[in-house]
């Protein structure tokens, strides 16, 4: 557990403002967020743009985030450094796992409850769904960056895999929003004949 703790407070150290941008951009986002239930005001017309666009930034500031203290160890190459360092890959993963949910879940998950409170919602029944929802952060964004950036050796190429596949994303998703009542289901042969 030391070792986990000594990791953590290095990746602290090292890259306290991506950290920092991280929970910054998601402070502004739970800010921002009741002025759009409202009509928007003549004071925020002119960010009233930029901040819609804010949820990219963000994931953008989490996916960088996640790649930098990642490629912080150098696993990948023919200098594989990290073999002799006297920790085992399993608490090197913990101590990565715990810098992004302390930089990245947490401050979601307190403004998440925090929006619930400023929509006169009670949080407490809503606790199981947060979890839900953070769990689906966790695996959709946190597991696959973790992945990209162990396997890239650079965050240029990493950076392009990512834009590939948010890329794939999009493209995925517009193409069912264009069919949405389609089934992707083969034609047979003997329905072509008929």
């Amino acid at each position: 557990m030391n070792i986990i703790l000594h990791i953590f407070k290095k990746d602290i150290r090292y890259y306290w403002p991506e950290a920092l941008i991280s929970v910054v951009l998601t402070g502004v986002f739970v800010w921002y967020q009741p002025y759009q239930w409202a009509t928007c005001t003549s004071q925020f017309r002119f960010f009233a743009n930029v901040l819609e666009i804010l949820p990219l930034f963000m994931i953008l500031a989490w996916l960088f985030l996640i790649v930098r203290i990642v490629q912080a160890e150098s696993l990948i190459g023919d200098r594989q450094f990290w073999i002799t360092r006297p920790f085992e890959w399993p608490k090197l993963l913990c101590a990565k796992l715990l810098f992004t949910a302390a930089f990245i879940l947490l401050p979601v998950f307190a403004g998440q409850i925090i929006l619930l409170k400023l929509a006169l919602f009670p949080a407490t029944p809503y606790l199981l769904d947060l979890v839900w929802l953070e769990l689906m952060l966790f695996l959709a964004l946190v597991i696959p960056s973790l992945a990209i950036a162990s396997l890239n050796p650079g965050i240029g190429r990493t950076a392009l895999t990512l834009i590939v596949l948010i890329l794939f994303i999009i493209g995925m998703s517009g193409l069912l929003t264009l069919f949405p009542d389609s089934s992707f289901r083969l034609i047979r042969m003997t329905e072509f004949n008929k």
